[in-house]
């Protein structure tokens, strides 16, 4: 009885060990959402979507140092970041739009999309968006397929290991690896503790 209660304990302690082991090589951010979200809905005529001053776009100021690509910026507009996503809107919860994040705690990245600037009826356009900590990328989330006439769309993370200067690059794409990409967007953000 007593090998079998060691046999359990070392098997136990070995577990912990692997699980610190494995934790610390993760990477400092994580997708909150299992695929990037966009919705078909129109913005009512004569109405313009008004950015909010919570994020802050710094067209000289990119991680990955890549220009902002004029055509796409005229397409992927009023980026914001926010701590939570009306998921029937895909719009921001009132209150929620800020640049200061919680370590473990939702970022939203959120955009519009103007449909008068490409054309929706081809179906072959993406959107991509990168995040980084300081100037290293550490996590390119799956690319979104837009579809006729979608307007508002969202991608999420989570930081996880340290207080760190954020920033998520959101990028035009006419193929579904987004190696094509032409960078529209960047917002800025912190990680607290």
């Amino acid at each position: 009885m007593g090998l079998i209660i060691g046999i359990v304990a070392l098997l136990l302690v070995v577990a912990c060990i692997a699980s610190v082991v494995f934790a610390s090589k993760l990477p400092g951010v994580s997708q909150t959402d299992s695929t990037p979200t966009a919705v078909a809905t129109k913005t009512p005529v004569g109405v313009t979507p008004t950015p909010t001053t919570g994020s802050t776009t710094q067209a000289n100021s990119t991680p990955s140092g890549n220009p902002i690509d004029p055509q796409a910026a005229s397409i992927i507009i009023h980026p914001q970041t926010a701590s939570e996503v009306d998921k029937d809107t895909l719009e921001p919860k009132a209150g929620t739009v800020g640049t200061t994040f919680k370590i473990n705690q939702p970022i939203y990245v959120t955009f519009h999309l103007d449909p008068s600037k490409y054309d929706i009826t081809k179906e072959q356009d993406w959107v991509n968006v990168r995040f980084y900590r300081g100037s290293e990328s550490i996590l390119k989330d799956d690319p979104l397929q837009l579809t006729k006439q979608e307007t508002v769309g969202y991608f999420g993370a989570k930081y996880y290991l340290s207080t760190t200067n954020g920033a998520a690059e959101i990028y035009w794409c006419h193929t579904s690896t987004c190696s094509d990409g032409k960078l529209a967007q960047v917002v800025h953000f912190t990680v607290t503790d």
